[in-house]
């Protein structure tokens, strides 16, 4: 098992605020709490091959909507 097909279907909208990661917090940094600005990761169909992989981000309003942007659902395993 593992993570497939994480990029290049539709930008995967999460939670974290679009900013500077503060660099005491490498793992699963969240940016910084005052921004308004939402952060996409991952490319999209419509993207250029060099904007599809996961570390790819960029900002979007709370808002903002299109057709190329979405969300994962996550489950833990109860292995």
């Amino acid at each position: 098992m593992g993570a497939l097909d994480l990029a290049g279907n539709v930008a995967e909208w999460v939670a974290d605020q679009y900013g500077e990661y503060d660099s005491e917090q490498q793992e699963n940094p969240t940016g910084p709490s005052d921004r308004y600005f939402r952060v996409l990761r991952g490319g999209d169909f419509v993207s250029s091959w060099l904007d599809v992989r996961a570390t790819d981000r960029y900002d979007i309003a709370p808002l903002g909507s299109a057709g190329i942007h979405g969300f994962r659902c996550v489950a833990s395993s109860s292995e």
